[in-house]
């Protein structure tokens, strides 16, 4: 994979820049060039020098010059292709005809966007207020018509001039008001004939990237074979798969070229409007899925354009009502209930008894994921130094933070009859009898074993707060009790394998009987 370049900060004032050697072939072309370049909605000019670009990112915070290098970069490597394409002739003027061409390839993507749901009429109305202001407004134009008018210039395969631009950026804005008039008629039920569109000649761009078409579905493989290789969960790939197919039943096709920053916005648009899905849902499952996908295949070269670069969705703070984490009377509640699991007599396997039985127990004395117990096997309960302890490692199933670690147990854990039951065991999974298949989407034994003890813990156990995880809650309150009893951060954090990003966090180790010492100080459950 690419190393990604790190931005540059400027001594004196501390402001971060984009600084990138030009590519040799390309030189020649852009030197002494200003090259315009749409970073979000926001339009930004880099100059080229010396066989050199530089760019201010206009920010002195690490974490938004990152965010804002990264896309520089793409939108420059963008540059460099059109360049390259463009040849020694550099900047091109484009006829009025070109630029009307253009413009109706965009009004052609609007309404085929559209026409098929157009929605009520006076809906479309509202809309048309940038617009209109647009015409007097160069700035609010470009804002609103840039990185689309970036899409159709990669198809067109050069780097116009200013000039052109200012034109091209007009007629767009003229033909997104005759797309919403079109669109108005279809939703007052006038599907007749479009006679809008012949006003605009056929426009003659050649395919970008030689004609190749890149599928999603590609992409997709490209990242799940990386992900993979990684160690990564296999649920991943799943879940990520259901994301990509929705983009494609969005779209209505599988080409990842054709898709553009308003595509994913809209599609965004659909999933929180039309399909009542969540900000935080769209944000970190779906857009997340599609914008890894994406920049797996930028960083292969398989594509050269990420359409979801500075796509951001809004997400609503949900109001906080109460601690995240168990208090006492619904751990007790739990933990009470969990020691007559194995006797309950539902038709569930045994070893699904014995999880609902033990996973809150281990769960509540060492903040440990849910699914981290359910997926351990007898050889991960071990003893070193007089310590029983219990290995969590990613050979055993997946991590989050792809890490092994000990977790010393509690000897309240050890007198409640855990290694009893532990030893009573064959060897293997300690909560599931293996079959040895790879399910087709992406899940594990081990997860429909957390699954149905978060089941268990609202139906037998009787924990109905909907505001609660029903496994999760343990790590949340695992944390509180460790603050309260006067556990170091660092090492609550070794015990849960939390890791607060910092580079020492990565040296060194805990030896096993300073965190049991650690492990000791939280108080017994009196059940």
């Amino acid at each position: 994979m690419v190393k990604m370049q790190t931005p540059w900060k400027h001594p004196d004032t501390g402001t971060f820049y984009y600084r990138q050697r030009v590519p040799v072939d390309v030189a020649p072309i852009v030197e002494g060039q200003r090259i315009d370049l749409s970073i979000g909605e926001e339009r930004v000019t880099a100059s080229v020098a010396k066989g050199m670009v530089k760019l201010s990112l206009r920010t002195k915070l690490v974490r938004e010059a990152k965010d804002r290098h990264q896309t520089v970069a793409y939108a420059l490597s963008e540059a460099w292709t059109r360049a390259r394409k463009a040849g020694a002739n550099g900047l091109v003027d484009l006829t009025h005809r070109e630029v009307l061409a253009l413009a109706g390839e965009y009004y052609r993507t609007v309404v085929a966007a559209h026409q098929d749901n157009p929605g009520p009429a006076d809906g479309w109305d509202a809309s048309l207020d940038p617009v209109i202001a647009a015409f007097d407004d160069p700035v609010l134009a470009e804002r609103l018509h840039g990185a689309d008018a970036d899409l159709l210039l990669r198809k067109f395969g050069a780097m116009i001039s200013t000039t052109s631009r200012h034109a091209l950026i007009g007629e767009m804005n003229r033909a997104h008001l005759d797309a919403v008039e079109t669109l108005k008629k279809r939703a007052s039920g006038d599907y007749s004939t479009d006679e809008t569109i012949n006003r605009f000649p056929l426009a003659s761009v050649a395919p970008r990237d030689g004609g190749e078409v890149i599928l999603l579905t590609r992409l997709f493989d490209h990242w799940t074979s990386y992900h993979l290789k990684e160690g990564k969960s296999q649920r991943t790939v799943g879940d990520f798969k259901g994301k990509i197919d929705s983009l494609v039943s969005f779209l209505g096709h599988d080409e990842a070229q054709r898709v553009s920053q308003t595509d994913i916005r809209r599609w965004c648009d659909h999933l929180s409007l039309e399909l009542n899905l969540s900000g935080k849902t769209v944000s970190e499952k779906y857009l997340a899925a599609v914008r890894s996908i994406y920049r797996t295949g930028l960083r292969s070269g398989i594509i050269s354009v990420d359409p979801t670069v500075n796509v951001r969705v809004k997400v609503a703070k949900a109001p906080s009502i109460r601690s995240k984490g168990f208090t006492d009377e619904e751990a007790i509640q739990i933990l009470k209930a969990a020691l007559s699991a194995e006797h309950n007599k539902s038709g569930a396997a045994p070893e699904t008894k014995a999880a609902c039985k033990w996973v809150p127990w281990i769960c509540a004395y060492t903040g440990a994921r849910s699914g981290e117990i359910t997926q351990l096997r007898k050889m991960d309960v071990i003893e070193q130094g007089g310590v029983t302890a219990i290995k969590i490692t990613p050979e055993a199933g997946s991590t989050k933070t792809r890490k092994f670690r000990i977790v010393p147990l509690h000897p309240h854990l050890i007198e409640i009859g855990l290694l009893d039951w532990v030893n009573s065991r064959p060897d293997g999974p300690l909560f599931f009898v293996s079959t040895g298949r790879v399910r087709k989407d992406g899940t594990t034994q081990a997860a429909d074993v957390r699954g149905k003890v978060g089941q268990w813990v609202r139906e037998v156990a009787g924990i109905e707060d909907k505001s609660l995880q029903p496994n999760h809650a343990w790590r949340h309150r695992f944390k509180t009790i460790a603050r309260t009893v006067g556990i170091p951060r660092d090492m609550s954090d070794a015990i849960t394998g939390h890791e607060d990003g910092s580079a020492s966090s990565g040296y060194g180790e805990y030896e096993l009987s300073t965190l049991y010492k650690e492990i000791c100080k939280l108080p017994r459950f009196s059940v």
